[in-house]
């Protein structure tokens, strides 16, 4: 039985792509192998995670980035020489400004000539009114906090979660 009498044409032309595409989708088409990273928001959670990953995938470097130092360099004890904490703050121009400098100090310290960043992660961020509720607390309660939220408590939310994403990918 000749194939192209079983299906019609256009089925054939989808199984011959889709078998391109299967074949070109090896196992190192998502690679981190050698990559250097940067994650903002990086001293816990979902920042912090990320970073882990990363450098168990084989990234060259993951450098981490948040306000908080000591847990920034307790995220790096995971993987020494792997992830490399930065301390900074990314909620104004100049802070995104003395991140990526700090970034390039770092990779010319380590010996790099080409300083390039494969990975920009940004995860920085901030909830109005945090620490104002109990981890149970009710809605009414943490509606009630946010509702009672000054504007510049707003506006430093706003230049966390916003605003940095604008400097850091600007630079």
């Amino acid at each position: 039985i000749r194939t192209s009498n079983v299906f019609p044409p256009a089925a054939i032309d989808i199984c011959i792509v889709y078998s391109t595409l299967r074949n070109a989708m090896s196992s190192d088409l998502f690679s981190v192998a050698g990559r250097v990273a940067l994650i903002t928001g990086a001293s816990s959670g979902i920042g912090s995670y990320v970073a882990q990953g990363l450098a168990k995938a084989g990234a060259a470097r993951v450098y981490i980035s948040g306000r908080r130092t000591v847990q920034l360099d307790a995220v790096a004890k995971v993987a020494p020489g792997v992830i490399i904490p930065l301390t900074g703050d990314v909620s104004t121009q100049a802070g995104c400004i003395a991140l990526a400098e700090a970034f390039v100090a770092a990779e010319l310290k380590a010996g790099v000539i080409d300083v390039k960043l494969d990975i920009l992660f940004n995860n920085a961020g901030m909830g109005a009114a945090e620490g104002s509720w109990t981890p149970d607390a009710s809605p009414e309660t943490i509606k009630g906090a946010l509702l009672q939220t000054q504007d510049d408590d707003w506006a430093k939310v706003f230049a966390v979660n916003v605003a940095a994403l604008q400097g850091s990918v600007s630079l």
